[in-house]
């Protein structure tokens, strides 16, 4: 079902989450707010509802594997369906600030220093990052510079993402 806002999306988003059988944590409230210890932790599944919910491919939701999976940490063991994203690339502290580098359906993925396993994930929106949670940035606490990852839309992901989003800003 197409949307025509960045909250229709997150509604949308909560809905694919239950589709998907995600954590009930990942749901249109939560996804809403800032991070919020507790509630939040869940980034790999709420990435994966609002990559759902932003294609309309429900397969892009049923991925596996932990946010360090899809970074360069150890290898990286997961990747995105080859149908829509192109393989990961690697990236620099200049993507973080360089906004004119970020397109819609970005994702980026991270590994963690100070022995934290899972590391984060979450995607661009044109509007705000999100992963379980709304952010305003892309993370860069304990991010271990030598992992990130960036997953990048094909045309088909292109496609997918202009008939399911339109315009939102």
């Amino acid at each position: 079902k197409p949307v025509s806002s960045f909250d229709a999306l997150l509604q949308l988003a909560g809905k694919c989450a239950r589709e998907l059988g995600k954590n009930t944590r990942v749901n249109y409230e939560n996804l809403k707010k800032g991070y919020t210890k507790g509630i939040h932790g869940l980034c790999t599944q709420g990435t994966q509802a609002v990559l759902y919910a932003m294609t309309g491919v429900k397969a892009i939701g049923k991925i596996s594997g932990n946010a360090a999976y899809f970074s360069f940490k150890n290898g990286g063991k997961s990747s995105f369906l080859s149908s829509y994203y192109i393989d990961k690339i690697k990236i620099g502290k200049d993507y973080w600030k360089d906004k004119s580098k970020w397109q819609i359906g970005d994702v980026i993925a991270v590994g963690y220093t100070d022995g934290k396993p899972y590391g984060h994930i979450q995607v661009w929106t044109g509007t705000k990052w999100m992963s379980d949670f709304s952010q305003n940035a892309i993370q860069s606490s304990h991010v271990d510079w030598t992992t990130p990852a960036l997953w990048r839309l094909n045309n088909n992901g292109i496609s997918a993402v202009k008939k399911q989003m339109g315009s939102i800003s």
